[in-house]
């Protein structure tokens, strides 16, 4: 049996039923299910939840208030993100994730169509209508807890792409024409070890041990974003570019120009002083991460991006770059041929 249901106003949560449903969300923070059948799920203007379930779904993401998910499932879907915008005009992000999903994926990315297919049952998803070069909002993929593999096809150009491989033996393919992120920043409990083996045309290549044993490549990446717990970051002779996130982190950042970034949400303030190869950061706390303060050690690190909030950076004796971002920030170079950049704020 077929079931129509529209939200309202507010935050709802609108179930199917076996047969083919059509769900609303409307305004709101909102869940929509869409259990068994070929079902129609279209996201509103709040930041929703949106799961098809099992059957060749449709599913319409909607506009965003700041961050919705989208359940990939069993069948060939279609996710399509036309009416993908933040309407207040800030920053959206869309996550697809396959972590609810037995077997693995096998996630190719590009200008015209990504696909996403299922090992579970041979299906394909498809994600469509999406402007890769907005600077309006950003879509992440997130894997299955088996060996999945993200391509991102090269010669197309795009703004950003992340990755969440989970857990697993993943493969992570980066692309030439944009910013590639492979993010770990969802295990919380355990550190992982990143080792840069290499460069592809100057984007990132190597391994990660993540939280659960199990062990990553990545080949032509751009950034590596940490957990939030203790990790260590072994870079190599290129520009390698972390984020560290909470816990006691340490960068070993080896030869080129390397960078760590700390403009993370609910990341309060950092203090870097890079001549003596700290930074302590305070983390006001949230749904991802406990508050608190952690402090990462940093050796051969060129470039700093500061927090949301007043900051200190300190350089060394190099040549360093150092940016505040938003917040009341005090920058000082020290020696060398410095670089310095306080963007918003009073600095």
């Amino acid at each position: 049996m077929m079931a129509t249901k529209i939200g309202t106003g507010g935050d709802d949560f609108l179930s199917g039923r076996s047969g083919n449903d059509i769900l609303r969300g409307l305004a709101g923070d909102d869940v929509l299910i869409g259990n068994k059948g070929n079902d129609s799920l279209f996201g509103g203007t709040g930041s929703d939840v949106l799961d098809g379930g099992d059957g060749n779904d449709f599913i319409n993401a909607g506009t965003n208030s700041s961050w919705d998910v989208i359940f990939g499932s069993l069948g060939n879907d279609r996710i399509t993100f036309a009416d993908a915008i933040n309407p207040s005009g800030s920053f959206a992000f869309f996550a697809v994730k396959y972590s609810r999903i037995e077997g693995s994926i096998n996630a190719f990315i590009s200008k015209t169509a990504t696909t996403v297919k299922k090992s579970i049952d041979g299906s394909i998803d498809r994600l469509v209508n999406i402007d890769w070069t907005s600077s309006k909002y950003d879509i992440g993929i997130e894997g299955t807890v088996e060996n999945d593999t993200f391509r991102i096809k090269d010669g197309f150009s795009f703004d950003f792409i992340g990755i969440k491989p989970g857990a697993g033996n993943d493969m992570i393919f980066g692309g030439d024409g944009g910013w590639d992120r492979v993010s770990y920043n969802d295990q919380p409990y355990r550190g992982i070890r990143v080792e840069v083996t290499g460069y592809d045309n100057g984007d990132m290549t190597g391994k990660v041990k993540d939280q659960f044993g199990d062990f990553d490549k990545f080949f032509g990446v751009n950034e590596i974003e940490g957990t939030h717990a203790s990790d260590k970051f072994v870079g190599g002779n290129g520009n390698d570019n972390f984020i560290t996130n909470a816990g006691n982190d340490m960068v070993l950042a080896g030869q080129g120009w390397d960078q760590v970034r700390y403009d993370r949400s609910n990341l309060d303030s950092v203090v870097v002083d890079l001549a003596k190869h700290t930074a302590v950061q305070k983390w006001g706390g949230s749904w991802e991460v406990r508050k608190g303060e952690w402090v990462d050690t940093l050796f051969g690190v060129e470039a700093i991006q500061g927090s949301r909030g007043n900051d200190s950076l300190l350089g060394s004796k190099q040549d360093e770059r150092l940016r505040g971002n938003d917040g009341n920030d005090l920058i000082r170079g020290r020696d060398g041929n410095d670089r310095l950049e306080g963007e918003n704020g009073n600095d």
